[in-house]
């Protein structure tokens, strides 16, 4: 069942800002990061010997479903991953579907910072509500822009120029690793998936009383949560949905 045939139309769509942030610390042996975002709040702290991931802590604070906590352990599987690993690698063998997708994306992140950069780094994207006539869509590195993309309502880069006409989804992976070099490529990959999560944004989700995600059948297999057991006994958390179309507040602590 499509969102449209699940929820109300969001009214306000057309005047906000979908938000995420990721940051991350590299400290002896360890890296801590957390993502915070209109649907999520979590972290995790990765530890490695230098070589490889030796161990993972998860937490999940804020979250659409209330069986998203139990993907905590499902992150241990990585374990034994080397920091030196491909994205291809990494994200083969159906590891994200058996994860929460976010953790896993976060602990990506973290690996890789891991075994290539060190200190401290934020990520920030950015999607204002997409109209017809687009909107400009960022990935940022320390404050500094990365990417900057205008994207129309059916999610089709507009600008700039070189890019027009490039769909957000189908094919995208493949021309962004090609387009691409280093941390760019890991940010545009993230920024297309903050695209296809702002989608909720169009709609009023979040409600009370909101329907049974098994009434998304067709995305059996999509995360954790939406595989057995979890999807047969899922329910929708109340009061996860926040807006931070104004900024996201200021946080201090990771994990």
């Amino acid at each position: 069942m499509a969102l449209a045939d699940r929820f109300l139309p969001n009214p306000l769509y057309g005047q906000g800002i979908y938000r995420r942030r990721i940051r991350m610390r590299a400290l002896a042996g360890e890296v801590r990061a957390d993502l915070f975002d209109d649907y999520h709040d979590m972290a995790c702290t990765v530890h490695h010997d230098g070589t490889a991931v030796t161990a993972i802590q998860a937490e999940i604070r804020r979250a659409p479903f209330s069986t998203c906590p139990g993907a905590n352990t499902a992150a241990n599987e990585l374990v034994g991953i080397p920091l030196q690993v491909s994205r291809r690698h990494l994200y083969g063998e159906g590891r994200p579907q058996r994860n929460c997708t976010h953790i896993f994306d976060l602990a990506a992140f973290a690996i890789s910072h891991a075994a290539n950069a060190g200190g401290e780094r934020v990520l920030d994207f950015i999607v204002p509500d997409l109209v017809e006539s687009g909107a400009w869509v960022e990935a940022c590195l320390d404050g500094k822009a990365v990417h900057r993309w205008k994207v129309g309502y059916s999610e089709t880069i507009i600008a700039p120029a070189e890019y027009a006409g490039r769909a957000m989804f189908g094919g995208f992976v493949r021309w962004a690793e090609g387009q691409f070099e280093g941390v760019a490529v890991e940010l545009a990959l993230h920024l297309q998936k903050v695209v296809l999560v702002a989608r909720g944004r169009r709609y009023l989700i979040g409600q009370e009383n909101e329907n049974s995600i098994r009434d998304e059948p067709e995305r059996i297999g999509a995360c954790y949560s939406f595989s057995e057991p979890q999807f047969s006994i899922a329910r929708p958390n109340p009061d996860y949905v926040r807006d931070f179309t104004d900024g996201l507040p200021t946080r201090k602590a990771l994990i």
